[in-house]
């Protein structure tokens, strides 16, 4: 098959790396693979390097806020080539429009990264969104339990759900530089150091981890936090700089390795107030990083608290200061089982082989 990604670039977020491991398993299995970006700013496309060299690379600029003309282009350009699949991701649904009625003979998807009403930008989006896919004119993906119990009821039976997957991480050539960083950090005390990933918005819901934090060191309950993701600078930055105790709290700013400080820490956690289904949180279990979340869209779909992980009961500061708490007095044995059983979920549910070989079976299946 012929298959066209669309994605606004190569960031370091969760549907950015989905679409590239995607992608990559896609091309690998024999298929023409081509993503289309709307940016190709450096400071925008950190994991681009991570593409395979066999995958065309295309790059439609868009324009600042919602860009009219960008439909037109992508329409153009697929118009042109008349690939069999095009599957896109977060707001690049909405630029697709013209090709969606005017080039019927593509078959289209959508990936849902988060809960419908979340991911849509507004009412009339959402709006947009249910009389496309309910008249199947765009077949949506949902990536957990949770996200699809909301599609169908928003979006109607036809929605599929496949388990997002990631390539298994590995250490990469950084990884003894981080690896030392995250001793630096922990000692002399050997403090246990817990790694957080995720931009500064509502969603990732950092402020109540900081003050957490915060609050768990000053009752003299020892605990290093390192945040990822994030510029080291800005408004929002300063912002949460500022709420930090910067002895405590290290922010390293967007990274290209994170799962490094996954394989060199002792915790991964989620302060989340929505999630679809985190990759992050699928690295933690492939990297054998301990994971502590509250129960955030998918992620209850995830972590059996106890099993493979540690889930707060409810979103309030107390909640998961309970589990974090939890974490730190559990004993080697117990740490070691919870990592072990989160490795073979991992394995079982969430490779990216897997997810691959389902998403080349509904393309196929649509094709026919």
């Amino acid at each position: 098959m012929e298959i066209v990604q669309i994605i606004r670039n190569f960031a370091t977020g969760g549907a950015e790396r989905f679409a590239i491991d995607l992608s990559n398993r896609l091309f690998k299995e024999g298929h023409k693979v081509t993503i289309i970006r709307f940016f190709d700013e450096e400071d925008e496309n950190i994991l681009e390097s991570e593409i395979d060299g066999g995958i065309n690379i295309v790059t439609i600029k868009k324009k600042p806020g919602f860009d009219f003309s960008l439909i037109f282009r992508v329409y153009k350009y697929l118009k042109k080539h008349k690939p069999d699949i095009v599957h896109t991701h977060l707001n690049a649904f909405n630029y697709c429009f013209f090709s969606f009625f005017f080039s019927r003979k593509i078959k289209y998807f959508h990936t849902l990264h988060s809960m419908p009403e979340n991911e849509a930008i507004n009412n009339i989006d959402l709006y947009i969104k249910k009389r496309i896919f309910k008249n199947r004119i765009v077949n949506p993906i949902s990536i957990s339990d949770e996200v699809h119990k909301e599609s169908l009821r928003l979006y109607g039976k036809h929605v599929k759900l496949i388990y997002n997957g990631r390539v298994k991480p590995e250490k990469t050539k950084n990884y003894l530089e981080v690896q030392n960083l995250v001793r630096k950090i922990s000692t002399p005390e050997n403090i246990p150091v817990m790694i957080n990933i995720g931009s500064f918005k509502e969603a990732k819901n950092q402020k109540l981890l900081i003050e957490l934090v915060n609050e768990l060191n000053k009752e003299k309950v020892q605990l290093k936090l390192i945040v990822l993701g994030n510029p080291a600078k800005g408004a929002l930055f300063d912002q949460m700089a500022h709420l930090a105790d910067l002895k405590n709290i290290h922010f390293m700013g967007m990274v290209n390795n994170p799962t490094d400080y996954m394989y060199a820490g002792d915790f991964f956690c989620l302060s989340s107030l929505w999630e679809g289904m985190p990759i992050s949180l699928i690295e933690a279990f492939a990297t054998r990083c301990l994971s502590i979340s509250t129960p955030a869209g998918g992620v209850k779909n995830m972590i059996n608290d106890g099993y493979n992980g540690l889930l707060s009961s409810d979103f309030e500061k107390e909640s998961l200061k309970s589990k974090i708490t939890e974490a730190l007095e559990l004993s080697e044995e117990s740490k070691k089982n919870i990592k072990n059983n989160a490795y073979n979920e991992y394995v079982n549910r969430f490779s990216i082989e897997q997810c691959t070989r389902e998403y080349i079976e509904y393309f196929l299946s649509k094709c026919q």
